[in-house]
């Protein structure tokens, strides 16, 4: 980026991994080649405004974005059915396929799976995205309310809930006969649609305004909460959501949603639960 047209006015050090940087004209004209010099060294670059940036509110989605995995993707593999659903949340993701038909499809392949594979797939295949529970304990501190709203499922959505610390959680429900999965999923369907009907619940239940919402997600599932929310957050997100945004992650760690609203390192949360 050529300083010459955006002069530098001040830098902050906001922590090992988080510099705010000021500048006296609108640098958002240049913000793709500051991202394209950026890319080599790892460095995520966004552009907000200094004004409101602390939120009141955090919505997440779960897999792909708190966790690093898809959940479904985990029970397919112990299933033997992988390759199938594995094909299906991937042109979910991306948008090719509606939530909710791919959701039933790939549900169905899961029919007659052990409860136990629920257990065995959190304990042994489940894993936080770094600076997970740092974003959302950070938040809570702040008196913010902390939302995990999952196209997933309830079995593994409360557990992460819990332990990452967020105040309330929605999810999709499996349907469970005998200790199995029956392939079918309890109606209604959380989707694209309900993660932003329950961000808008939730502004209203709480007074907080749309300028005071931040939200994150990987896929095509979240993004109508992104659109809607006052930041929304494209993390390690498939090409789809990222057309929706301009606020975009592709190298940091969770934590850098903190350093976009101005949270100093000194102020960060990190107590593991």
């Amino acid at each position: 980026m050529d300083n010459r047209n955006v002069p530098l006015e001040n830098t902050k050090i906001l922590g090992d991994n988080g510099q705010e940087l000021t500048f006296t004209n609108d640098p958002r004209p240049y913000l793709n080649e500051l991202r394209e010099q950026l890319a080599p060294l790892g460095i995520d670059a966004n552009i907000c405004s200094g004004e409101n940036r602390k939120k009141k509110l955090l919505i997440a989605d779960m897999d792909a974005t708190i966790i690093t995995s898809e959940c479904i993707d985990e029970l397919a593999s112990i299933h033997g059915v992988a390759e199938q659903i594995k094909s299906i949340t991937a042109k979910a993701m991306q948008g090719e396929l509606d939530f909710k038909p791919s959701l039933y499809a790939r549900v169905r392949l899961l029919k007659g799976l052990s409860t136990k594979a629920i257990e065995q797939a959190y304990k042994e295949k489940i894993s936080l995205t770094p600076g997970a529970q740092t974003l959302v304990q950070t938040m809570n501190a702040s008196k913010s309310v902390t939302i995990l709203a999952s196209g997933g499922f309830t079995c593994f959505a409360q557990k992460i809930a819990n332990k990452v610390g967020f105040h309330f959680c929605h999810a999709n429900i499996l349907g469970i006969a005998n200790e199995e999965l029956t392939g079918e999923i309890t109606e209604p369907v959380l989707g694209k649609e309900s993660k932003k009907t329950i961000l808008q619940q939730y502004m209203q239940n709480f007074a907080i305004k749309t300028d005071e919402t931040i939200a994150v997600g990987d896929g095509a599932n979240d993004e109508d909460m992104i659109k809607t929310a006052g930041f929304g957050v494209a993390f390690n997100a498939k090409p789809s959501l990222r057309q929706k945004t301009s606020f975009h992650i592709d190298y940091s760690d969770l934590t850098s949603l903190l350093f976009l609203q101005g949270y100093r390192e000194e102020e960060f949360v990190k107590k593991n639960t």
